[in-house]
């Protein structure tokens, strides 16, 4: 289980916040979706240097709620669709 502190405090650095499965490894977007959106869109094909951080989750605990939680406390929204 993440702690609060922890989810808090790598999520205020990071431009894109990734929760990853532990039983699956599949990547989901907690924040940071629109700056994806424009780095894939780029027309230059330079992208954008990014922060990325990854959290292991476990979908069966109180892991992607805590880290949509942090999102929003942090960065004043966060992108996950349930």
């Amino acid at each position: 289980m993440l702690e609060w502190q922890d989810v808090v405090q790598q999520v205020k650095d990071a431009d894109v916040v990734l929760g990853v499965d532990v039983a699956t490894g599949m990547e989901t977007v907690f924040y940071g979706k629109a700056l994806l959106h424009r780095t894939a869109h780029d027309p230059e094909g330079e992208g954008v240097k990014a922060k990325i951080v990854r959290l292991n989750i476990n979908w069966h605990s109180e892991d992607p709620e805590r880290i949509a939680a942090a999102c929003l406390a942090v960065k004043g929204h966060h992108d996950w669709e349930k």
